[in-house]
């Protein structure tokens, strides 16, 4: 098995990070949605939030994180 390409790996480094700069909640509502794969209805029952908090959460969130990835990777990252 071979690893992933510099790109590849830093492109997971940038998604990684821009997730972490998050604020708490819309970090959370991802991480529950899409690492754990939850239901828009798991993640309110599990942060005990209505669903429309839950989609606010996400579009903010998804707002946040096209924002930070469509700059580009500074070339140093690729070579590490």
């Amino acid at each position: 098995m071979s690893a992933a390409p510099p790109e590849r790996r830093a492109e997971e480094q940038a998604l990684e990070e821009a997730i972490a700069a998050l604020p708490e909640t819309q970090r959370r509502v991802i991480l529950l949605r899409y690492y754990e794969q939850m239901s828009c209805r798991e993640v309110a029952d599990r942060l005990n939030l209505p669903c429309g908090t839950v989609t606010k959460y996400l579009s903010r969130a998804y707002a946040r994180l096209r924002q930070s990835l469509t700059a580009p990777i500074p070339s140093h990252a690729l070579t590490k």
